[in-house]
């Protein structure tokens, strides 16, 4: 087992900083902004919504709210939430907007909402049960059997997932099932350095419990 990187692409919804290009009008009026910033005259949060407004100025909302995920990091994103409802009023059964629409959500139990909003409309993508399933996985409590069920529909539904992954391993491992944990990390093509840990989490307990098997 090679200890790489090995990471499932599903989506990419990266938007080039280079995509919006100002005019010289664009340019003038961002100007304006950074004056009346640094003059007190409006907020640091009224400048990035009035610059952005400037910015994608004609652009569909949809490719606004991927850019704002991708480029513009958390204390921003809640604009991006914004520009993904706009997405979603124009086209209500858009699986793009509404996933990204979660995933400009900061607060994880939010965001759990979202992808469950995403399951329940889209039942058929594989996606979806995808990041549900890791939504499920992470959050104290962990809901081990619901993240195993959508983990497993998500492998069924997508071939780009694989039936051996870290997060069905970490399913596994969290309902205790290690020797299914085990197997899973053995068929990866390769692990993680950051999975490493996990695996010995999986491996300590066969041990033991072989050894007291053998003491038996």
């Amino acid at each position: 087992m090679q200890h790489e990187r090995h990471v499932v692409f599903l989506f990419d919804y990266n938007v080039k900083h280079d995509y919006f290009r100002d005019s010289k009008s664009q340019e003038k009026r961002k100007n304006a902004l950074r004056d009346k910033v640094q003059r007190g005259e409006i907020s640091h949060e009224e400048y990035y919504r009035k610059w952005m407004e400037i910015t994608t100025e004609g652009e569909d909302p949809l490719t606004v709210a991927k850019y704002i995920y991708t480029h513009e990091g958390i204390p921003n994103v809640s604009l991006g939430i914004e520009y993904a409802e706009r997405a979603l009023q124009r086209n209500p059964n858009s699986f793009e907007a509404l996933h990204v629409w979660t995933l400009c959500h900061v607060k994880r139990e939010e965001r759990e909402v979202g992808f469950r909003r995403l399951v329940e409309k889209f039942p058929n993508s594989g996606l979806a049960h995808w990041e549900y399933a890791i939504e499920l996985i992470f959050p104290s409590p962990w809901k081990p059997v619901k993240a195993l069920e959508h983990m497993q529909k998500a492998i069924q539904l997508d071939n780009r997932i694989p039936s051996n992954n870290a997060m069905l391993a970490l399913c596994y491992k969290a309902l205790g099932e290690h020797e299914k944990a085990l197997a899973v990390y053995q068929g990866m093509r390769a692990i993680h350095r950051g999975q490493i840990g996990d695996l010995y989490g999986v491996q300590e307990p066969i041990y033991e419990k072989r050894m007291q098997n053998k003491q038996k």
